[in-house]
């Protein structure tokens, strides 16, 4: 594998966010093969005009949240489900055998190769502390199974998910649809009133995901490999997150900004090879570009440390 593609799902209003994402894979992410902007639908054109002629030549394409899920036009979901829906249909359309996730508050940090990425041609996991419980209880509802890390949370946005992984996943998906294996409660009368409503029209899987609300994309993703014995197949856990955890702005730490000093995020080699710096903090997008500036012009070779170096 000599490239990786990678998707974004992208509002118009983080536009100005994401400039600075695509201007840090520009300098340390020469590996990057196509990068997916998925937004809405009457979005696309004003995306490809902020975006599109300035950044990655050749390696952008736009595509419109109905043309990469079509079930979105009829079945609405919230904004944040959209995504995770996004996140995981891409596997369809990239090329790579592994694909990055970003949000538009992500910037890369270091030099990106294949080898350091994917040490061992798998992609590396790490488990956190297990903050959001709610997210896997309501997902493993969903499908019926149970992780083998029932207090830990697998690190999110930015990740790398497997493309043959999400596809074996969206396959248990749709199973589990065809044959009316619905979730319990509330959300399995959801799924049943899309089968009737559907009849056929729509991938089975999207509306399983669609009728079962709530979910998170990532506790279906890990949860499912383990359960089916899968994991081993495509990740390998790592003590070290791709993006660095300490050092990223979460909202509790917006008011640490004025202090934070990004320096230690872009010296030496990776992993970690992004940092987040959340746009719930409400840091506008210019203040985080002028701050990142003096890292991210020149080549990319500035940025690196003494080999080894972290």
């Amino acid at each position: 594998m000599r490239s990786l593609d990678a998707v974004l799902p992208l509002t118009l209003r983080d536009a100005p966010r994401a400039r600075i994402l695509l201007r840090s894979l520009e300098r340390f992410c020469p590996v990057l093969g196509r990068l997916y902007l998925v937004t809405r639908e009457g979005d696309v054109a004003a995306i490809e005009r902020s975006l599109g002629a300035e950044f990655l030549p050749g390696k952008l394409e736009v595509l419109s949240e109905d043309a990469l899920v079509p079930e979105l036009r009829e079945h609405r979901a919230r904004g944040w489900y959209r995504q995770q829906l996004i996140k995981l249909a891409i596997a369809e359309r990239v090329a790579s055998d592994y694909y990055l996730t970003f949000d538009a508050d992500v910037v890369a940090t270091r030099p990106i190769t294949i080898e350091r990425l994917l040490p061992g041609g798998r992609a590396p996991c790490t488990l956190l502390p297990g903050e959001h419980r709610d997210w896997y209880a309501a997902t493993e509802k969903l499908l019926g199974m149970r992780g083998a890390h029932p207090d830990k949370l697998h690190s999110v946005t930015p990740a790398l998910l497997a493309r043959d992984g999400v596809r074996a996943l969206t396959e248990y998906l749709d199973r589990r649809f065809r044959e009316r294996r619905f979730s319990p409660g509330l959300r399995g009368l959801r799924q049943r009133w899309l089968a009737l409503r559907t009849r056929g029209r729509g991938e089975p899987w999207r509306l399983f995901l669609l009728g079962g609300l709530p979910w998170t994309e990532y506790a279906a993703y890990y949860t499912f490999l383990e359960a089916s014995g899968q994991f081993d197949r495509f990740h390998v856990l790592s003590d070290v997150p791709i993006y660095d955890v300490r050092h990223s702005v979460w909202y509790r730490d917006r008011e640490r900004f004025p202090s934070w000093d990004p320096a230690p995020l872009f010296a030496g080699e990776g992993p970690p090879f992004f940092v987040v710096i959340q746009s719930n903090t409400g840091l506008e997008p210019a203040l985080v570009e002028e701050r990142l500036r003096p890292f991210l012009e020149g080549p990319a070779k500035a940025a690196l440390a003494e080999p080894g170096s972290r």
